[in-house]
């Protein structure tokens, strides 16, 4: 049988105690589409609203996420949808 050591710890879908925020920007005229903090247990939920590229970035969110850094973890310029994707761990 698996112990709880061998499993991947997972992210905890009640956390609150740290937002995640996503800031969506036009490349264009600068102004703000999206600024929203989510817990970070719920930003998968936000993530499918996401430009590709931006979601190629998961990985790195959800290595920040587990190891609680705290601070900007993705800057994406996604050029086919003209936005800048920002998403800050806020703790």
């Amino acid at each position: 049988s698996q112990t709880e050591s061998e499993s991947k710890p997972r992210t905890n879908v009640f956390d609150t105690s740290r937002l995640l925020q996503v800031r969506v920007s036009d490349l264009v005229n600068n102004r703000q589409k999206v600024n929203v903090n989510v817990p970070v247990g719920l930003f998968q939920l936000v993530w499918r609203w996401l430009p590709a590229t931006a979601q190629e970035e998961i990985e790195k969110v959800q290595q920040a996420i587990e190891s609680g850094a705290s601070g900007r973890i993705v800057e994406v310029v996604d050029q086919d949808s003209g936005v800048r994707v920002e998403i800050t761990l806020v703790s």
